[in-house]
This record gives structure tokens, sequence and C-alpha cells, in this order.
């Protein structure tokens, strides 16, 4: 394998992997193309512990260098002997009272009938001590003894002294000024008289960060007192202001330009309650201008809400939105209440009843038209929504699985104006490749609308719409589905989305990526669903990532016009689809 122009690299003895496999664990590096001594003992030592961790227990690795390197075209070669490669044939853990081996073995990296890792058996020793210390073990101690038999088999005994079990004596905290103790012991995992255990010192201290009260936190074990097998923990904490104000404004091709303002208090009472304003105004670029969408939103939240001990969220707003795909115009105030269950870190649901009053003003633009003739109508929903979201990073992921579903049954029995039910269930995976420059995103959605009793009729409004910048970004925002006579899309009651893209990591933030999005809208029944009636779109795009979000310009074409280059379209918007 060639690690650079001028200097060859050649191995020889490698008879149970391949020089392109070794070469990439060896990864040596050769600055100005010149030999260099460290760098090569470097890759040498990456080659022997790579072995050693594959059950190569007395492989060695020698290198020679031929005469060329006096003139700077040099070559090595690496001359390997494997040796005699072991099996793990068993695994015993000796001393061990409280914790079972099942639960040990997870926290090692040796495994039965798997080849032994030689090398991280120091580190099996390390591991096994913190998961000790998460049970309150703190003074564990932790060795263990190699035996090897005939037939290239090892036993593996690792010997364990446990020690007394350590609880907390109390928790300190410093620096919170505003934010009442209580709120903060209510937050965190820990509470005194627990046994002591560092992985909830780590939750507490991700809970703590979590609340958004806080510059930074830092939860740590405290004083020992080992007469007593107690242990102290400290919470050192920097608040935040309590008041926020910003004003931002943004550019997507879907929505136009949006001017955006939030005013917040985080902190009420010093117990986590939070008041809030958000306002929102889009208007379209091009000439004359126009609103597409005014939005005012007063909220209060609670991080434990007295009646149920949860969070909850009380909301009172009012919507003006004009969406450039139609002639309506659908005004809504409205309020709505959310009382949270976080079942897990990853899994949360959500309980929601929403009172709306909403007025629709169709032909709104056309001369000599009154928007107020029609008057608002009253309606009631209940929502209930799950989300389940484990990802490497939350703003930008590029590894992990979310999933959410949100049930919606308006009307009814609970009265109003309208009656239907909505249930729509969204998937999305991210991984990246063993390269880590190239990554790959897929999502899949689906829902449905519609009234059981088939007594009602399916607002427009509600109806579901595709096509733009987050859906199938080679068509016009909500383009895509069945029409009326006047050519108007009138939406669908059946959708379906999905999407597949990659993106290649180009360096300095940059990235490049290639996508398809295919979706479909239906008012068929299920019987005659097909997904002949599917539409798709190819696209390119560009990428700049920020530890805030990630901007992106995407060029995207219908799937049957992709070679006109005139229906190609080009977008703008902040985060990705999906």
């Amino acid at each position: 394998m060639a690690a650079a122009e001028k200097v060859r690299v050649t191995m020889d003895g490698n008879a149970s992997f391949s020089s392109r496999q070794l070469g990439k664990v060896a990864d040596l590096k050769f600055p100005d193309d010149k030999l260099d001594s460290d760098s090569l003992e470097q890759g040498i030592y990456r080659l022997r512990s790579f072995y050693r961790r594959n059950g190569f227990v007395d492989n060695e690795i020698e290198y020679m260098i031929d005469s060329g390197s006096l003139s700077g075209d040099a070559g090595i070669k690496l001359v390997i002997t494997e040796g005699v490669r072991y099996y793990v044939d068993r695994i015993d853990f000796s001393g061990s009272r409280e914790i079972s081996a099942g639960v040990l073995s997870q926290a090692i990296a040796n495994e039965v009938r798997r080849p032994l890792n030689y090398q991280d058996l120091g580190q099996d020793d390390f591991g096994l001590m913190l998961l000790y210390a998460d049970h309150g073990y703190i003074y564990a101690e932790v060795d263990h003894d190699l035996e090897f038999q005939n037939g290239h088999k090892a036993i593996i005994t690792y010997k364990i002294k446990e020690g007394p079990r350590v609880h907390i004596s109390r928790i300190s905290l410093y620096g919170n000024v505003h934010t009442q103790e209580k709120y903060i012991l209510n937050t965190i995992r820990l509470s005194p008289g627990d046994v002591f255990s560092r992985s909830q010192l780590i939750k507490s201290q991700f809970l703590l960060q979590s609340t958004d009260l806080f510059r930074a936190v830092a939860v740590s074990p405290g004083e020992i007192d080992s007469l007593a097998n107690e242990i102290a923990v400290d919470i050192r904490l920097a608040e935040k202001p309590r008041r926020l104000f910003e004003t931002s404004i943004g550019y997507g091709s879907g929505d136009a330009v949006r001017l955006m303002t939030q005013w917040a208090h985080r902190n009420l009472f010093g117990l986590g309650r939070r008041i809030e304003y958000n306002g929102l105004v889009s208007v379209q670029t091009r000439l004359p201008l126009k609103l597409t969408r005014g939005r005012s939103l007063v909220s209060y939240s609670d991080p434990c809400f007295y009646l149920f001990k949860k969070p909850a969220r009380g909301e009172v707003y009012y919507d003006d939105f004009r969406p450039s795909y139609t002639d309506y115009r659908l005004e809504t105030v409205g309020f709505n209440f959310t009382v949270s269950t976080p079942i897990s870190n990853a899994f949360n649901i959500d309980y929601r009843w929403k009172q709306e009053w909403l007025k629709l003003s169709p032909n709104w633009q056309l001369t000599k038209y009154s928007s107020d003739t029609l008057s608002y109508k009253g309606r009631r929903s209940l929502v209930v929504a799950s989300s389940y979201q484990n990802l490497d990073d939350p703003v930008n992921p590029r590894k992990g699985l979310s999933s959410d579903l949100e049930l919606e049954y308006t009307g009814g029995i609970m009265g109003g104006a309208e009656t239907f039910q909505r249930a729509v269930n969204n998937w999305a995976y991210y991984f990246k490749a063993p390269s880590h420059r190239l990554s790959f995103a897929g999502r899949f959605r689906y829902g449905i609308i519609g009234d059981w009793s088939q007594r009602s009729t399916i607002p427009s409004y509600e109806m579901f719409f595709l096509g733009g910048p987050s859906t199938v970004r080679g068509y016009a925002l909500s383009s895509i589905g069945p029409v009326d006579d006047r050519g108007r899309v009138t939406g669908g009651r059946i959708m379906l989305l999905i999407n597949l893209q990659s993106v290649v990591d180009l360096g300095k933030n940059w990235g490049w990526a290639a996508f398809i999005d295919g979706g479909m809208l239906s008012n068929k029944s299920f019987a005659k669903q097909s997904f002949g009636d599917m539409v798709s779109s190819p696209g390119l795009g560009i990428r700049y990532t920020l530890p805030f979000g990630t901007g992106r310009m995407d060029f995207a074409a219908p799937g049957t016009r992709m070679g006109q280059i005139k229906y190609w379209r080009w977008m703008v918007a902040w985060g990705e689809p999906f």
C-alpha cells in the first residue's frame, strides 16, 4: 500500500488480513514524503494492537528499509509474524456478589467464542470498576488472570474486590442565585440516602443543562466519609439571564421572507416556569409584496404542573394564514393545553386539548369581496402524540433513529362545527458509512384524515399537501395532488412521503448532497391505492453546517422532466427537510 508518493510500503506474512486493511490500520503518514521514524513506530504499534485485539497475543512486526531511501525514493517492508490465534473459551467473574455475570459481561470487550482481545484486558478491568461505581461500589478493585489451553483456547478470570457500598450523604448547591433549591432537586436523579451512581451524576448534569436556565453545570463527587461509607455530591451552576429578547430574519423558498421576534422570562419564581411571546410575519418576495402569514403566540410552561406533577404548557394564539398556492384566507384564534409524560430520556408522550375558532374566507383577494362575511366557527380537539429520539446530535444528526406518531380527534362527541380524525406517523433514520465522510438519511411519513361516521366533509385546509423545500423538492409548494375543475390543488386525505439522501463531508463545514424524494396524495379508498400514483424528484444540494443548524441550497426537478433544464427548481432553506 502506498502511503505517500515517494514512500512505498509493502507487507509480508499477513495471512489473516489483507495488506489494504492493515494499511488503513497503520495509517502511515510521512510529512514531505520523507521517512519519519516516529510515524513508522506509531504505525507499527497500531498494527500490533490491532493483532492483539484479534487474538494474536504474540505477534511480532519488524520493518526493513531498502537502499532507495538514500535518494529519497524509499521503500519500507513490514515483516509480520502473526503467531497463534487464541479464542475465548470461558469468562469467569470471581468475588462478585451483587452484580450478575450477565450484567458484568456487557462492560467488557471480550466475548466467549470470539478472538481474544488481549490488548484491551486492562480496559476491561477499568470498565468493570466503572460499572461497580455506578452501583455504589466506589472502592471496587478489579484484576484479571489469563490461562491458555491446548487448542488455542483462553480462559479469562476477572478477580473482583467489591468493597463497601457508598450512599449519598448530602447534595450541596452553588451558584443558584435565582433558582430555588427544591426545583433543582426535583430535576436531578439524586437524593440524599440514595446509592451513589456515577452514571446518575452524568444524567443529572444533562437534565440540568436541558432546562435552558444555566450557562454552565457541573455535577461532581464531593467529600468522602470513609468511616460512614458516604459521599457528598456538589452541584455548581452559572445561571443564564432570566429575560430573553431575540429578533431574527429568515428566508425559505416556500415561506418567503420571515421576520420573527421572541420575548421570554425563563425562570418565573425561581421554579423554571416560563412565559413567552413569539411573533412571526412572512412576506412574499415578488412584487407586489403580499403577506402570507402572520402569527402571535403567548405560552406558559411549568416543568412540574401541580395537578399532574408533570411538565405542562398552555398557549393562546392568533394565526392569519394566506397560502400562496390557494385563494383562501384562514384566520384562527385558539388556545391549547398540553401535558407531557416522559417515559425515558428518548421517549415521550404528550396529551393535548385544543379549543379553536376558525374563519375561512375564500376568494378574499377578489375585487369588491369582503373577507369578513363569514363568521368564526368553533371546534375542539384531543391529540395524543408520542415521540422517540435517539440521535447522536439533535440539531445535525448523522446517526440514530427518530419517530413520532400523532393521533387527533376533532369534534364528534366533543362538539363543534367540524368533525374528523387524523393520524400521522413519521420515521427518520440516519447512519454513517465506515469512511465517516459519507452519511445517509431516510424518512418515511404517512398520514390519513377522515371521519369514521362518514357524515362530515373534511375542510380543505386540513387536507394533506405535498411539494416544496421540505417534502418533494422538485415541485412548487403544495402543488402535488388532486385538483378541482379550475385546476387548483385540493389536497388529499391520504399522504405518503419518502425521502432518501446522502451527504459527503467536504471539510470546513461544507457538504455535498444527493437525494431523491417521492410522494403521493390521494382521495381513493385503500383498495384502490397504487404506487403508480407517486411522483418522484431527484436532485443535488450544497450544505453548510453550523452548531445551531444547517443551511442548504437544493436543485431538483420532477422525475418525469429532469432532462429539461427549465423544470429544475432551486431553493434556499434553513435546516434539513427531516
